[in-house]
């Protein structure tokens, strides 16, 4: 998420505690501020700190940190950033512990004194060493992805039916198709339902019988959040994906620094997704559910979360985070 900051070129001066005049002062500027600009829909907050030596900081969460020098001169506060450019705001007010400025793109941002906190996550219990939410609703929700140690890892990505991970996702490589090296699948050996997309087992001039075995949702055998979390967590299916968005309210917060869904159920407790992964840590905005595509088997059910969210279907052989329920 590319975040740039609001203004123009201004000519920089070094810093002084000689303000000349106004109802600001720089001891008072000195610390941390919080602004309540996000960007775009995202609700990661600006973090300010200014610091007595005249260099300042300021972050977005987890997704980029800016430094530089600032000067102050009553009302106009003028930054100069490390990697080059400067931009100023104008104080309109300016209280003890919260200050009003205008950029010069006619923005006002209002900065409050300290960091605002983001939302913390809470638990209703552990199943087999991992937490869970009792959100309210059919089943209850784990609060971390598979392969991660908490809500802010991404984890790991897996094929649909497949319990472990790899670096490449193709059908060449999908346990349950014969793959025939052209990049498309050809001829699956499991979870099929309709005519012609299993692999051949029967010919002859008058006649050609392909593998069907009906299966529609994944056995535990194949189902890798109980292979990796134990015979209690299972994959969630597709209607249990759709009760979790119908159900319950999406919101988008700071969690961790990051711009994450908050989904609170009918309970009134939440889990977090995180919807817009920082640059360089991106795995997978795609989440599996255990449910096959009974009109297209080469495809199975899952979920999009970035800024919004939806359930699709997709190839199996696709590499998807998953996210784990108990009963």
């Amino acid at each position: 998420m590319a975040i740039v900051a609001m203004g123009i070129c201004a000519n920089f001066t070094s810093c002084s505690d000689d303000d000349g005049g106004g109802s600001g002062s720089s001891s008072q500027l000195l610390g941390k501020w919080t602004t309540d600009w996000t960007y775009g829909s995202s609700p990661i907050n600006q973090v300010y700190t200014f610091n007595a030596d005249g260099t300042y900081s300021y972050s977005y969460g987890v997704y980029e940190t800016v430094t530089g020098r600032y000067t102050y001169k009553y009302p106009i506060i003028t930054f100069s950033k490390t990697d080059g450019g400067t931009y100023i705001y104008t104080i309109v007010s300016m209280e003890n512990d919260y200050f009003v400025a205008m950029t010069q793109s006619g923005n006002s941002l209002t900065f409050k004194k300290g960091v605002k906190e983001g939302e913390k996550q809470t638990v209703s219990g552990k199943v087999q060493n991992h937490d869970y939410v009792d959100l309210g609703l059919s089943v209850k929700w784990a609060t971390c992805n598979v392969g991660a140690s908490k809500t802010t890892d991404s984890g790991d990505k897996y094929a649909w039916g497949e319990t472990y991970t790899k670096n490449d996702f193709t059908w060449d490589n999908y346990k349950w198709c014969e793959g025939n090296g052209n990049g498309w699948f050809d001829g699956l050996t499991k979870y099929v339902t309709i005519d012609g997309y299993g692999k051949l087992i029967y010919s002859n001039e008058w006649y050609d019988e392909y593998f069907k075995d009906d299966l529609t949702t994944l056995e535990a055998s194949d189902d890798v959040a109980t292979a990796k979390w134990g015979s209690q967590w299972r994959m969630p299916t597709k209607e249990e994906f759709e009760e979790l968005m119908d159900k319950c309210s999406w919101d988008h917060v700071n969690f961790d620094g990051y711009v994450c869904y908050k989904v609170t159920g009918p309970s009134g407790k939440s889990i977090f997704f995180v919807a817009d992964w920082p640059e360089g840590l991106w795995k997978s905005d795609y989440y599996w559910t255990s449910t096959l595509d009974a009109e297209r088997n080469q495809c199975a059910y899952n979920i999009f979360i970035n800024n919004t969210a939806y359930i699709g279907s997709n190839g199996r052989e696709w590499g998807c985070l998953v996210r784990p329920v108990t009963e």
